[in-house]
């Protein structure tokens, strides 16, 4: 039911009782505050007023509060106060954040005064920021870095030269390298490979090297590449450096070839499918044999869409491609595994995992018997093609237990004779993607393409079909 607006005479007595509650320094700032909020939502031309009367309030948080409310509407009048916060002394971590952002919104302000004044306050909080360790002071950089687009690029450098050689973590410090790239485009190679031996720059150097293109792919520049990706070890390191080399249009290189088996599922399966030259429609030939794309669906494929999603995996984003293409094809379902609702609604998710694919497997009349107990599992009856089933499903709060289900699923499929199985593709968090397509035909993917399946389902179909799948 939609909230119900207030006639102007109504607001007028809200405000009235609000205003009073607000004022009464007996009533604690939790309670205060929630007025000033309920004021705030009448939207009433006397708001600024209000919010006038709080700067001088000896309430911090609630001058505070009237402060980064006027900053957001550019307003002069909350200067004084944003710089009482920002001062050296010591204030209150939630309002300097707020102050903070304040700068941002006054930035952009109008009155060349009022934004001259919100750039030097923030250049001064950078430097405050440049000898402390943490998050917080990392962030507030950060954060403070769209302030200094409002500069002249010299001025930018200079500063950000400044946060690169600081005591700030790493990620920040990183951040300033790329924008200084960005800010000098090739020049910055030189700063790029000197960055390369610095270990906390070296994941931001690697990736701002591939955004300047195959123009920045210099024999220097590959050596060094080339050498890091041999001794690379950590898996995020891998993965920004052979994102560098599909970006400079060198993916094909020896060197990467060699280390392929560091590489996650989803960079594998981009190498071996450009090893193979292997085309957008070729991709959707062999994903229609293994019944994963219906062709009724593929056929139904814009030319736009089909073109936007042929560029992507030209450019080497298979990952992105492949995605998209499944998606509009309703070949994929991609999901979060932590549900809403206790226990979570697999009626509702096997609603539409009966869509993907072409609607090649039906479920009818699910019903969940739920354990009370977390020791015990849930059971869920269903009809799968017209036939009952009844699978155990782990109990684990609202986490929906996609491989119980999978595993259910399938070996009701495999009983009915049926060669379809779902099955998940590779993902590192707490998403899940399911596919359907023919067993045999996607352990043939995998082997040949390395398509990107879950490891734990190359195991089961290896297990299922044998070792080697009958090729396509």
């Amino acid at each position: 039911m939609p909230p119900r607006t207030l006639s102007r005479p109504d607001s007028i007595r809200a405000l009235a009782l609000l205003r009073q509650r607000l004022e009464d320094a007996s009533q604690n700032i939790g309670e205060r505050k929630l007025a000033l909020y309920a004021i705030l939502s009448l939207d009433l031309d006397e708001e600024r007023e209000i919010l006038l009367g709080l700067l001088t309030n000896p309430e911090p948080t609630l001058r505070s509060e009237a402060a980064t409310t006027l900053a957001r509407v550019k307003d002069p009048a909350c200067l004084p106060v944003i710089r009482e916060i920002l001062a050296p002394a010591p204030a209150d971590e939630d309002d300097r954040y707020f102050a903070v952002n304040a700068l941002l919104d006054l930035a952009d302000s109008a009155e060349p005064e009022v934004a001259a004044e919100a750039r030097s306050l923030a250049l001064r909080e950078i430097d405050a920021r440049l000898g402390c360790a943490g998050y917080r002071a990392a962030n507030d950089v950060w954060r403070l870095f769209d302030v200094l687009e409002r500069l002249p690029p010299a001025e930018q450098k200079l500063v950000l030269e400044r946060v690169m050689g600081s005591r700030l973590e790493e990620w920040v410090r990183g951040f300033a390298l790329e924008r200084l790239a960005k800010l000098e485009e090739y020049a910055a190679l030189p700063r790029l490979l000197s960055a390369l031996d610095d270990a906390a720059l070296r994941r931001s150097a690697v990736k701002t090297i591939g955004s300047l293109g195959a123009r920045a792919a210099s024999p220097a520049v590959m050596e060094r590449l080339e050498r890091l990706f041999a001794t690379a070890e950590h898996p995020e390191e891998t993965a920004v450096l052979f994102d560098a080399f599909v970006a400079l249009g060198m993916v094909d290189d020896p060197a990467v070839t060699a280390q392929m088996a560091k590489l996650d599922p989803w960079r594998r399966f981009t190498l071996r499918s450009r090893a193979a030259g292997m085309t957008l429609d070729q991709l959707i030939a062999r994903l229609v044999d293994a019944a994963i794309l219906d062709s009724a669906l593929v056929e139904g494929l814009s030319a736009e869409d089909h073109e936007e999603i042929a560029e992507c995996w030209r450019s080497g984003d298979a990952e992105a491609a492949l995605c998209e293409l499944l998606l509009r094809c309703k070949g994929l379902h991609w999901f979060d595994a932590e549900d809403a609702d206790v226990p979570p609604d697999y009626a509702a998710l096997l609603a539409v995992l009966a869509e993907i694919g072409g609607q090649r497997v039906g479920f009818e009349c699910a019903h969940l018997e739920p354990s009370e107990d977390k020791a015990r599992d849930h059971r869920l009856t269903l009809l799968i093609n017209g036939l009952p089933a009844r699978l155990p499903l782990r109990n684990a709060g609202d986490w929906i237990d996609v491989a119980g289900l999978l595993d259910g699923l399938n070996a009701e499929l495999a009983r009915q004779g049926e060669t379809c199985r779902f099955v998940t593709l590779h993902e590192t968090g707490q998403t899940a993607q399911i596919i359907l397509g023919d067993g045999a035909k996607l352990l043939a993917l995998q082997q040949t393409l390395d398509f990107p399946l879950d490891a734990d389902e190359v195991k089961r179909l290896s297990q299922e079909y044998g070792r080697h799948a009958p090729q396509s």
